[in-house]
């Protein structure tokens, strides 16, 4: 089942690389999205290393200018969507027994452990039920994210 796209809040996308970031946001017409905002700006080498920010306030300091110089219509949200770094993501996909919401929550933490090889308390982890090709009866797939709390936790947008 795929969900429709919508904009609601208001928000912008942010692509942080090692070397660059970009900017996008945009516009709901009436049968299409049209991009209203675009930006992109140089991030020299070593602030970034490998996904993993070297310098948080320099970072800012590019960010909050990308934001002002952005093309096309400007910024006037503060929600963004960010991109995070694809070599510091575990993902993967497993199996469960069929069993109650309430359950699966902590079946799938418990169940992730034997595939994350950081501590689960080191990792924010979320998970979405994958529908499946054939009908399984006797058991959900499960798509399991995590990434390490030290990665995510210096994003910031100040």
């Amino acid at each position: 089942m795929l969900e429709s796209l919508t904009l609601k809040p208001e928000s912008f996308g942010l692509d942080i690389s090692d070397l660059s970031l970009k900017i996008i946001k945009l516009k709901k017409g009436r049968k299409f999205f049209t991009l209203s905002s675009f930006g992109k700006e140089e991030i020299e080498p070593g602030l970034i290393k490998g996904g993993e920010i070297k310098d948080e306030k320099k970072l800012a300091e590019i960010i909050k200018e990308a934001i002002k110089n952005v093309r096309g219509e400007k910024l006037k949200t503060n929600y963004v969507v960010a991109s995070l770094p694809e070599e510091k993501a575990f993902l993967q996909v497993i199996q469960i027994p069929r069993m109650s919401e309430e359950d699966l929550k902590s079946a799938v933490i418990y169940e992730a452990e034997n595939y994350i090889p950081t501590p689960i308390e080191e990792v924010y982890l979320d998970y979405q039920i994958v529908p499946p090709v054939y009908n399984h009866l006797d058991h959900f797939d499960i798509l399991i994210a995590a990434l390490p709390k030290k990665t995510i936790n210096p994003i910031y947008l100040p």
